[in-house]
């Protein structure tokens, strides 16, 4: 299965809920799921179901990250058919989609092909004993318009 999940000995008694991220010291880790009153099921950042919105940390060039479920990302550009990354490259959230914060680091490239690029996350969930909880992220509306008052004519 590409199905990746961890489970976190905190639970709803605690303040963790569905929704919220969950990192490492060197980056993002997965996103919970499901809690229950001691306990939380997380869905880990290179399950093969997950779909991120990153970007290049050297020029800000947009891209998804798709885990694939064995450990590694697929990184694709925006742009279809195209491939623009390289190897060390490194990625973070974008926060684009309201879903994770923006800055977060992800990834960093390790092979590239045609269509895409293979990554490996910065905060491989099977290195760290703890991780961090955070508030959902919620991202910020666009500003109203200006409104300028009208001329009299």
């Amino acid at each position: 299965s590409s199905r990746r999940y961890a489970l976190l000995g905190a639970g709803s008694r605690d303040g963790v809920h569905a929704g919220q991220t969950v990192v490492a010291p060197t980056g993002l880790v997965g996103r919970v799921v499901q809690t229950g009153a001691s306990s939380a099921r997380v869905q880990l950042v290179i399950d093969g179901g997950m779909r991120i919105p990153v970007q290049r940390v050297s020029d800000g060039m947009p891209a998804l990250a798709v885990g694939v479920g064995d450990g590694r990302f697929l990184i694709n550009a925006r742009a279809a058919g195209t491939n623009p990354f390289k190897v060390r490259d490194v990625f973070v959230t974008s926060g684009a989609g309201g879903v994770y914060k923006p800055g977060v680091p992800l990834a960093v490239a390790v092979s590239r092909t045609r269509d895409g690029t293979f990554a490996i996350p910065t905060a491989a969930p099977d290195r760290y004993d703890f991780a961090m909880v955070l508030p959902e992220y919620i991202a910020p509306l666009p500003p109203e318009p200006d409104t300028l008052p009208r001329e009299e004519e």
